[in-house]
């Protein structure tokens, strides 16, 4: 585990409250994101869903994405690096071990234990979806030859919502932009070519922050070419918002000028013109970059 929190300090600090978005509880409300996708078994455990809402079968993740189809094809995650922002990757779990390559900390070490790699298991579920070894009953993940590298950029606990039912408000100058550029950039620097956030509850009103949160993506997709995959569903604990993405998520079509995204198990590709305009897209199952690379 290294730590480069101390490098990222003044950024982090106006981040020190809702970084732990994502942090997903073993059940019930009260987190500002459920856990998507869910960890099967049990059949209701969620998170910001209250713990209400069914879950998906244990192998739906391969099903639905045709991913026993792309494997057959001979496409396996063989030769990429999937960047997770999340709660931190367990490097020892059965199902990862061998193949998470990096574990970044970017969060206060203050409140937090970094004594082990994921407190919360959030993001050690994520990475098993993704790119997971079958292990015992556990079929799999979508990209099971794919290496993980990982930036905990979610505290162990929570914050509470501002009383929006959205999460918590982003304003500009807060230093959120600065501080996923530089998230992302480490990530990229390790080798990923595709950055996943399975996490949300951020929202604004200040048309600046759209342009902080796409120069944050902009390197990353224009310049590296990689892919960005943010999950959909993550826009708090109210009932009114949960359906829908958080700002963060909704990037494309808030003008930010974010050049590849994914909602759950669509992705879509936004064409960019010469002077960095999104001119198009193209929509396409999420499973596909995840294996083909």
């Amino acid at each position: 585990m290294r730590s480069k929190y101390t490098g990222l300090a003044r950024n982090a600090l106006a981040m020190s409250v809702v970084l732990g978005l994502a942090a997903c509880g073993s059940g019930g409300g009260g987190s500002n994101v459920r856990n998507d996708p869910p960890p099967p078994p049990p059949a209701n455990n969620g998170g910001g869903s209250g713990g209400t809402q069914t879950q998906p079968g244990f192998s739906d993740h391969l099903s639905l994405t045709d991913d026993l189809g792309a494997r057959a094809a001979g496409y396996t995650g063989a030769g990429v690096t999937i960047g997770l922002l999340d709660t931190g990757v367990n490097r020892n779990h059965p199902a990862l071990a061998g193949r998470v390559t990096a574990n970044f900390v970017d969060i206060d070490p203050d409140g937090n234990d970094l004594t082990v790699d994921d407190k919360v298991g959030h993001g050690t579920i994520v990475a098993t979806l993704a790119a997971g070894k079958a292990f015992g009953q556990w079929p799999g993940g979508i990209a099971p030859d794919a290496h993980i590298v990982s930036s905990r950029i979610i505290s162990d606990a929570p914050p509470s919502d501002d009383g929006s039912g959205q999460g918590n408000q982003v304003h500009t100058g807060e230093g959120y932009g600065v501080f996923f550029a530089q998230v992302n950039g480490e990530l990229a620097d390790a080798g990923a070519k595709i950055l996943n956030n399975s996490w949300g509850g951020l929202y604004w009103t200040q048309p600046e922050v759209t342009t902080e949160f796409a120069n944050a993506y902009r390197d990353f997709v224009i310049t590296r070419g990689g892919l960005v995959v943010f999950a959909n569903g993550n826009s708090g604990t109210d009932a009114r918002y949960r359906p829908n993405p958080s700002d963060n998520a909704a990037l494309p079509s808030k003008g930010g000028g974010i050049a590849v995204f994914a909602f759950t198990l669509i992705g879509v590709y936004l064409f960019f013109d010469a002077m960095g305009q999104a001119t198009g897209a193209k929509a396409l199952p999420m499973g596909k970059p995840l294996v083909g690379g």
